[in-house]
């Protein structure tokens, strides 16, 4: 899949819930210039916001 340049993290989340069929429970992160971020769960990473 291809995604313009200045699509936010929140907005590629979304992307990726359609383009796979998810309906917003699988856990996935994104690492960007060192720091991740993905969907808050028990001890893991932050979220998206």
């Amino acid at each position: 899949m291809l995604v313009r340049g200045d699509t936010t993290l929140a907005e590629l989340h979304h992307v990726f819930q359609v383009v796979m069929g998810w309906e917003n429970w699988h856990l996935h992160s994104f690492k960007l210039w060192g720091k991740e971020y993905g969907i808050p769960y028990a001890g893991g990473i932050y979220g998206l916001g």
